[in-house]
């Protein structure tokens, strides 16, 4: 019924779509768009619930190319910008393990989309178009932005993490960390708790002389509070667990239990849930199947 509902969805505002590009004006398409724009969130969300894999790598192409034509037809639109951020960095999330080099460019189209976001405000905008660093532009951000702050942290934290040994992206940590540590303390529930899980990978990275509070045993204890805010519902954040806190700390049973464990709970299990954690079984049986590489 999900599908179904969705593909009407989906082909009622590509008609829609067809006729204001065809037959408004720029004013009048954005107006009309400006009044879509609330009710494409009805769309992400049903689409959040779907469990089949090949059809979410199928749709999140489609709705990621429609919300950008709608997005450049009213490209200052706040909400529609938020969506081609979420949906770029989701369509990347599912498609790394088989093409890592287009999952960097769709990582490197949602940073974009979240900059522009964050660019609605005069003031970052003005500090970001002279050159100072996001990190040192947070200071005029507040929960109006907290879309494309989180956005923006994810792109650039998944970017990070799908290309380790690439050494430039380091640099874009401070910028990542400051964005999430804004949005925790705004929210810290924000998205299912996600911008905890990338902190917490991000402390077990982290070498301890570089930062007194990261480490893998630092990581920890953030792990859990991203699992609290769930009730352990998402599976990726055991996923993430079992990668780089279990391979730091050399605990191959753990690493074990934690994807099985995953790997054991249907998707659907938790229906606002389903599209993130069919992303988590890919990725948990990924790891299984890496499991020399990590412990040697």
């Amino acid at each position: 019924m999900v599908k179904n509902r969705l593909k009407v969805k989906v082909y009622v505002f590509s008609f829609m779509i067809f006729m204001l590009v065809g037959f408004c004006g720029c004013s009048v398409q954005k107006f009309a768009v400006n009044r879509i724009a609330p009710h494409i969130d009805d769309i992400i969300e049903k689409f959040f619930e779907i469990d089949n894999a090949k059809l979410i790598k199928a749709g999140i192409a489609g709705d990621a190319l429609l919300i950008t034509g709608l997005t450049e037809l009213s490209p200052e639109n706040p909400r529609l910008l938020a969506q081609c951020a979420l949906l770029y960095s989701a369509y990347g999330l599912f498609i790394e393990l088989d093409d890592p080099e287009y999952a960097t460019e769709l990582y490197g189209i949602s940073l974009k989309y979240g900059i522009r976001g964050l660019k609605l405000n005069k003031k970052f905008r003005k500090g970001y178009e002279n050159g100072e660093k996001i990190n040192k532009l947070v200071k005029h951000l507040g929960k109006k932005e907290i879309d494309h702050m989180f956005w923006t942290g994810a792109a650039l934290g998944l970017g990070l993490l799908l290309n380790l040994d690439d050494d430039l992206r380091l640099f874009d940590l401070p910028d990542m960390l400051a964005l999430f540590n804004k949005v925790l303390e705004i929210d810290p529930d924000y998205f299912f708790g996600f911008a905890k899980t990338i902190s917490a990978v991000v402390k077990c990275l982290t070498p301890k002389f570089i930062d007194a509070t990261a480490g893998p045993d630092n990581s920890l204890p953030v792990f859990d509070e991203a699992n609290a805010v769930t009730g352990d519902k998402l599976f990726l954040v055991n996923v993430f667990k079992a990668r780089f806190y279990a391979t730091a700390v050399k605990d191959k049973e753990l690493y074990k239990k934690l994807l099985n464990d995953v790997l054991a709970t249907p998707v659907d299990k938790y229906p606002e849930l389903t599209l993130l954690n069919v992303l988590g079984h890919i990725k948990a049986k990924d790891f299984l199947g890496k499991i020399d590489k990590y412990f040697i």
